[in-house]
């Protein structure tokens, strides 16, 4: 390496001479200490950098970023449960805003029912039927199947049963509403019997003459929830021959498990809080306890009971319903399609009689 240093100095003497190579020299070395200078202020800079990272660092650390995200993940999180608790609300306001307007609908229905059914004889029949013209349009409108009590059911008339089935002090134009009920279930030989709503036992006692075996369970309100029956509850079956296939059962219909009668039921009976919830339940429950080719029958399918006419109109266009004609009964048979049920051929009482 020197060998060569020395050839390389010796080339510059001869091209440059001693001067320019003494000048070359300072300005190499001039050079040397500008380049000393910036990589001292380059090391000055990096220290002043390392120092600052250093610094930072250690600020960091007294900082204690994870309790400030915490912080701030808990102020994110409140913020959100605010949002979500606010689309919540606006929700249930919606809800609420739907359930309202359903709910005057049905108060504007339930009103024009009960308004036609206090309106004068004249306005309130339509056309041969004898029922009020709003009720008239209900049934047109729904599912529902209007059929004389012997269409549908053809020997009805031939049942035998005692008077003490008709409500004298019914409501309804018609009092032997439940004579029918009664009938019906003895026609068809029901043996295991559900009535919602025992009230005084009127229909209860009927329905126990069903069948030689049958067996009737009743349930109402116990009479501390209902004092308007307290001293009345059954007394019309009470300490007659058929007590003993009576079972009383005291409790809130809304309250009340079917599943231990699930599929059991030959006939069910529904005539107890007419308000459109508790029919709704009442029927649910009904249909529930119900065997493959039973009976359920609802009464008060009137104006007087809105809530009746409301959930039957409905029901209609899931099952097939049938209304016996000039009575407040519907009626339903499972596995029975009424749109194709053939009616039997019915015999007036003026063609009985002979009477054109």
């Amino acid at each position: 390496m020197l060998a060569n240093m020395s050839r390389i100095g010796g080339y510059l003497r001869k091209r440059l001479g001693v001067d320019d190579l003494q000048k070359e020299i300072g300005r190499l070395q001039d050079n040397i200490r500008a380049l000393a200078g910036t990589q001292a202020q380059l090391h000055e800079q990096l220290a002043d950098r390392i120092g600052y990272n250093e610094s930072l660092l250690s600020n960091v650390a007294k900082w204690e970023i994870p309790t400030q995200l915490r912080d701030l993940g808990a102020v994110v999180q409140s913020a959100q449960a605010d949002a979500e608790a606010g689309v919540q609300l606006g929700r249930r306001q919606l809800e609420w805003a739907r359930d309202t307007a359903r709910m005057l609908a049905d108060m504007r229905a339930e009103l024009r029912l009960l308004l036609e059914a206090t309106a004068p004889p004249d306005k309130m029949t339509g056309e041969d039927s004898g029922d009020p013209t709003i009720l008239r349009q209900i049934i047109d409108e729904s599912n529902i199947r209007e059929l004389y009590p012997t269409e549908l059911f053809e020997r009805l008339a031939e049942i035998e049963l005692p008077l003490l089935s008709i409500n004298e002090e019914s409501g309804h134009s018609n009092q032997v509403d439940l004579l029918y009920v009664a009938a019906i279930a003895k026609l068809v030989g029901a043996a295991n019997i559900f009535e919602f709503g025992t009230y005084i036992g009127r229909t209860t006692y009927g329905l126990s003459l069903a069948s030689t075996n049958a067996r009737v369970t009743t349930l109402n309100l116990p009479p501390e929830e209902d004092p308007r029956i307290a001293e009345s509850l059954g007394r019309l079956y009470k300490g007659t021959e058929r007590e003993g296939q009576i079972s009383q059962l005291l409790g809130d219909s809304k309250t009340f498990d079917p599943t231990p009668y699930t599929g059991s039921m030959d006939f069910v009976f529904v005539d107890a809080d007419h308000g459109y919830e508790s029919v709704k339940n009442d029927s649910e429950k009904a249909l529930v306890m119900l065997r493959p080719g039973g009976l359920v029958v609802w009464h008060d399918f009137s104006v007087r009971s809105p809530g009746v006419i409301r959930y039957l109109s409905e029901l209609s266009r899931e099952r097939s319903l049938f209304r016996l004609k000039h009575t407040c009964l519907v009626v339903y048979l499972d596995g029975v399609d009424a749109s194709a049920f053939q009616p039997a051929v019915r015999m007036s009482a003026r063609s009985m009689v002979g009477l054109p």
